[in-house]
């Protein structure tokens, strides 16, 4: 028996599994994926099986095989129809096995459903299709369902009469509808309907972005030009255009490091990604989250915008996955982009592009000059889309013709030759000549505000910063006027908006409704109008603004939104003042936004506000002034956050002697600095020298305060800590529970400081 069983076994033959057969097979080409989806999507949902490319091709399978085995195992071969699917010369053999199969239609074997404008020619002409142009989705899921069935369409109800008007399909698609923006958009500016002259680099940068060197992985793209050649707006126009593409289009704002990891952990907590990450205490992890989430999705279009830095780009290519299938799109002045970074060069406009912008610009008036003028304007303005817009705005605003307009670019001119970089980089005379002549029929209020804005970072500027700040304005408006001769400081309500108004009609600044953003060649031509002996007279108030704005406490978290918005704006503002040599407030600032980078565990940007802080006080008051011991008390707690505590022990010994000498021996801001160097020496397990000068500043506060104060509760925590670090358990409970009461009784017992005191003392107990 056993033998036969063996033969039996022998000649056995291997179950091969049927292949499953499919009512549908979609054929798409690449840009009509959404549309491929979306239909797939909502067939299945109606019951039918449909074999996607999108969905059921498998890395590592023959694309051919499975191509064929698609179209064989499928009743129906259902086409995306559009431009782009009647240009494809892989769509055709795809189609056309279906339409062999059934060349008269009686089977229904092809259906192209249409989902852009187009004629098919040759065969397909002579197909019926469904036609979704022009359809909500409503309405063309229900389309589809009735054209894909092969039953008789009579209606289970009687029609509505004719005169009466049809309700609507409802909406019971899951699947975006490809003709609605993606359900992720960060995308912060509207399409631009004056665009034009980039059509030939927008199909540039459509195919560079696909190309991919190992099927499913993209590789990162750059463009690059000049400030104001329109890189932005390129990267606006292709989100916008090629938004059916995508799930997501995110957009992070890159203009340094910082910008790059704060604004993509911010995309984690943003409404459209809304990850668990978003509540995490630091920003690595939310990074690491959104990270995580580009590269574990896929049809979604990243735009880095204004990496213009080395340190920026390093940043950039720090945090990229090094394997995603998405598409990266980053805006860049830099033209020297690293190896693994496709870069694509964006130049000014040619004559004709230029001419046809201020054409289409300036249409509502009536006459603006000839064909040859025109031609000699776009020259003048070197063909820079930005200055083109400016001076179509300015044309637009003062309702002038373009010959009146050169005659003003020309009076200007010599006076224009002068504005150089810093650098020593010329910026092009067009752009300068197009700001100066706008910047003359400027009021004095929106010219003061135009000089403040030109020290300040030049994206995401808080409106409330000048709203706010009315007061100060004034005086800077009153000194523009005696400076220029000009009469009439603003006595209306809102003068201050209306300013801003002003500048955002003649394109020198964007107006949001939080916010406004200055380009840089616009400030650094403003910059350079103001004559040497004024700038600190100018700067000073754009200090003072800031000064008023900024939250006293950077180190208190429910001021960081609003740091983390005005950093750029500090940390410029404070550079310029500190290279005029301007003292008051640059410190106090310098200060505070090295305590917010300590926060932000930004350590070597906080160490050079905080070592440079010190150095002009220093200077200014003497070695022993109580500021000093302010700095030099936020640079040792920075040395300690970075273990250099052998750095930080001397710091803080000689801003304690400071306050005693200043304040006295018994004073609270001495406890503060015992308080401070106690910490630090149990740190590095010198509790024997600390305990002493915890029980001082403890007595100091209790004298100070008297026992039942909140700090007297801090202090006793710190010390009861210390002796249970001595195991001296016993002489720590008391501590511990005094503290406890003393919270509960100010703050309350639900008080997350209360909370925390109350589980310190049941670690003790236990």
């Amino acid at each position: 028996m056993k033998k036969r069983a063996e033969k039996l076994e022998g000649t056995r033959k291997a179950f091969v599994p049927a292949e499953p057969r499919f009512d549908f097979f979609v054929s798409y080409t690449r840009s009509d994926e959404r549309w491929a989806e979306w239909i797939a999507f909502v067939l299945e949902e109606a019951g039918y099986k449909v074999r996607l490319q999108a969905w059921d091709f498998q890395p590592g399978s023959n694309f051919v095989l499975e191509m064929h085995k698609a179209a064989a195992g499928s009743d129906r071969t259902l086409i995306v129809l559009s431009p782009d699917f009647l240009t494809s010369q892989f769509t055709q053999p795809e189609w056309a096995v279906a339409f062999a199969q059934d060349p008269t239609g009686a089977e229904r074997n092809l259906l192209p459903v249409r989902v852009a404008l187009c004629d098919p020619p040759g065969l397909l002409k002579t197909i019926v299709y469904v036609d979704l142009v022009g359809l909500d989705e409503s309405g063309a899921q229900e389309k589809l369902l009735r054209g894909v069935s092969k039953e008789r369409r009579k209606p289970v109800a009687k029609p509505s009469f004719p005169t009466s008007s049809k309700p609507a399909a409802p909406r019971t698609g899951k699947a975006p509808f490809p003709r609605d923006l993606p359900t992720v958009w960060t995308v912060p500016f509207p399409p631009n309907p004056c665009f034009t002259g980039r059509e030939l680099l927008l199909e540039e940068l459509e195919k560079a972005l696909h190309v991919q060197q190992t099927p499913g992985i993209s590789q990162p793209h750059s463009v690059h030009g000049l400030g104001g050649v329109g890189k932005t707006q390129l990267a606006v126009e292709y989100a916008w255009k090629h938004h059916s593409e995508y799930d997501a289009v995110l957009w992070v704002s890159a203009n340094s490091p910082e910008a790059v990891t704060a604004n993509l952990a911010a995309l984690a907590g943003s409404a459209a990604l809304n990850l668990p990450e978003a509540a995490a205490s630091d920003q690595s992890s939310q990074v690491q989250a959104v990270l995580r989430w580009l590269r574990e999705n896929r049809r979604w279009l990243l735009i880095l915008d204004n990496a213009d830095t080395e340190e920026a780009v390093q940043a950039i290519r720090a945090v990229l996955p090094r394997v995603f299938q998405g598409h990266v799109l980053i805006t860049s002045r830099r033209s020297n982009w690293p190896i693994g970074i496709r870069d694509l060069p964006i130049e000014v406009l040619d004559v004709t592009a230029a001419m046809d912008f201020l054409k289409e610009r300036t249409k509502s008036l009536t006459f603006t000059g000839s064909p040859e003028i025109l031609e000699v304007v776009v020259k003048e303005l070197g063909y820079l889309p930005l200055a083109l817009e400016q001076a179509a705005a300015y044309v637009l605003r003062h309702r002038i013709d373009w010959q009146y307009y050169l005659e003003l670019l020309s009076a200007r001119r010599k006076e224009l030759l002068a504005f150089r970089s810093e650098g020593g980089t010329q910026y092009p005379q067009s752009v300068a000549a197009t700001w100066l002549v706008t910047q003359q029929k400027l009021s004095g209020a929106a010219q003061a505000v135009l000089r403040l804005v030109s020290f300040l970072a030049p994206e995401e500027v808080p409106r409330r910063l000048f709203t706010e700040g009315e007061p100060i304005l004034s005086e800077a408006v009153e000194a523009l006027e005696a400076a220029t001769s000009q009469t009439g400081l603003p006595a209306k309500a809102g003068w201050v908006d209306e300013a801003l108004a002003e500048l955002s009609d003649y394109s020198l600044i964007t107006l949001n409704p939080r916010s406004l953003s200055c380009h840089r060649l616009v400030q650094a031509v403003q910059e350079l109008q103001i004559p040497s002996s004024s700038q600190p007279q100018w700067v000073a108030f754009a200090l003072r603004l800031m000064e008023d704005f900024a939250p006293a406490q950077p180190q208190d978290i429910r001021t960081w939104p609003v740091w983390d918005v005005l950093w750029p704006h500090v940390e410029r503002i404070v550079h310029l003042a500190d290279r005029l040599q301007i003292e008051k407030p640059t410190t106090d600032l310098m200060n505070q936004l090295g305590v917010y980078f300590l926060q932000r565990a930004l350590y070597p940007r906080a160490e050079r506000l905080m070592r440079r802080a010190l150095a002009i006080d220093e200077q200014s008051y003497g070695p022993h002034h109580p500021k000093v011991a302010i700095r030099l008390n936020n640079l040792a707690h920075l040395l300690q956050a970075t273990n250099r505590l052998a750095e930080a022990e001397p710091l803080m010994r000689r801003a304690l002697a400071i306050d005693e000498q200043s304040y006295g021996p018994i004073h609270p801001k001495v406890a503060i600095r015992l308080n401070n160097l106690a910490s630090l020496l149990q740190a590095t397990n010198r509790l024997a020298e600390a305990e002493p000068l915890m029980r001082r500043a403890l007595e100091i506060d209790e004298q100070s305060y008297g026992p039942h104060h909140p700090k007297v509760a801090i202090r006793l925590n710190n010390l009861a800590h210390l002796l249970q670090a001595t195991n001296r358990l016993a002489e720590a409970e008391p501590l511990m529970r005094r503290a406890l009461a003393i919270l509960q009784t100010s703050l309350g017992p639900d008080h997350p400081n209360t909370q925390t005191l109350r589980r310190n003392l049941e670690q003790l107990g236990s």
